[in-house]
């Protein structure tokens, strides 16, 4: 595949863009796929004025860190007409899928991808993205030469074992090369946001039908047993029989004492707020989590970004680094602010603490390393499959 100086320009609108950033958002430990629709304007055959401007992406398919794929049914026409209308009938299908952490590039699969699908359309664009915004794009074609050769003899074999001309014809040779140009994007906004169909969409291949075993609630384990064993040992599972065992971590459903407010470790107990909420509560926690266990000085100018920004300062350019202090003393400084929590509430505190992560990962890329720390340590606390 041979690439051409000209590059195409390709507009990808904010309502596309919010999506596609929506599925690196939700679906980023593993690639994801499936095909973009767009318009055009102008010829293909004169790029400097080919224009592209994606109108839709739809989601098929949740793979593996490195690989993806999906195959078409009639779903997707539905989906055109449901979300273009009649305009749906004019525009093109191409292929769209993410790198989740790793840099946009086309790979070998990628390139082979090209190849087998771009003999099937006049033009055909490819669009890679990653989790930091990253993207690139190609618009690849095949083109072809045939040429006719008149009276080509054909040779036969006789009873002595010795060639002859058995005829004279018409051979047309043909071959068949392909090209890409690579494009120009253009997108440009920052707020995120997606239509309900669409987050429907993604959150099915985030939770695809399965039988699955979810543990009990247990009691809030503390100390370094809880980071080694629950969080951070693969090899460890709770099963049938460890539950028949450890009756004595067995709790039936119940609430936190009174409510969250008794849970509040005792120097936020001694701050006065005029109104606290929870999350306040987890914003504190984490400044300290953050802070690798030092006390943190909290008056009414405090704000959690200080601490992300000189924690950015310290420890940002090591991002696995700085996960890994994060979740070793996750367990001791969650139960020294909430010592009376059940297991239930440290579940549900923890997804509220990822998702205050997630929310700062813009300004602070070094977070996305934690956060996923932190969902691997929850998915491995929380639920076994069976």
């Amino acid at each position: 595949m041979v690439g051409l100086p000209d590059k195409i320009q390709l507009t990808i609108p904010d309502d596309v863009l919010d999506k596609i950033r929506y599925l690196c958002q939700k679906i980023a430990d593993v690639e994801w796929s499936g095909p973009c629709f767009y318009k055009h304007e102008g010829s293909i055959s004169d790029p400097k004025n080919f224009k592209i401007t994606l109108t839709d992406v739809l989601p098929l398919d949740k793979g593996t860190k490195v690989y993806t794929e999906y195959k078409l049914d009639g779903d997707f026409v539905d989906y055109m007409i449901d979300v273009g209308g009649e305009d749906a009938l004019d525009w093109c299908m191409g292929h769209c899928h993410s790198h989740n952490t790793f840099d946009v590039f086309f790979s070998g699969t990628d390139q082979k991808e090209l190849l087998d699908n771009a003999p099937n359309f006049n033009f055909y664009l490819s669009l890679i993205v990653n989790n930091a915004g990253e993207m690139v794009a190609r618009v690849a074609f095949a083109v072809t030469a045939e040429k006719t050769i008149h009276n080509v003899p054909l040779y036969g074999t006789n009873e002595k074992g010795e060639r002859y001309i058995f005829s004279k014809e018409s051979q047309t040779i043909k071959s068949t090369k392909f090209y890409y140009h690579d494009c120009d994007i253009i997108a440009k906004k920052e707020v995120l946001t997606v239509p309900q169909h669409f987050i429907d969409r993604v959150h099915l291949l985030n939770n695809p039908p399965k039988k699955e075993y979810i543990a009990p609630v247990y009691d809030t384990p503390k100390g370094p047993d809880f980071n080694k064993k629950n969080m951070f040992d693969d090899d460890y599972r709770w099963d049938k029989e460890d539950l028949d065992e450890g009756k004595n971590l067995l709790i039936t459903e119940k609430t936190a004492k009174k409510d969250y407010l008794d849970e509040a470790s005792k120097f936020m107990k001694n701050f006065d707020f005029d109104l606290v909420t929870r999350g306040e509560f987890l914003r504190a926690f984490l400044a300290e989590l953050f802070s690798f266990g030092r006390p943190v000085d909290f008056n009414e100018e405090f704000f959690l970004e200080d601490v992300l920004e000189e924690c950015a300062e310290n420890e940002g350019e090591d991002a696995l680094k700085l996960a890994t202090l994060v979740s070793e003393q996750y367990g001791d400084i969650y139960a020294k602010h909430f010592e009376n929590a059940t297991a239930k509430v440290f579940v549900n505190d923890c997804k509220e603490v990822i998702s205050i992560l997630e929310e700062m990962e813009m300004a602070h890329p070094y977070l996305r390393v934690t956060t996923k720390t932190l969902s691997h340590m929850l998915d491995h606390f929380q639920t076994v499959e069976v």
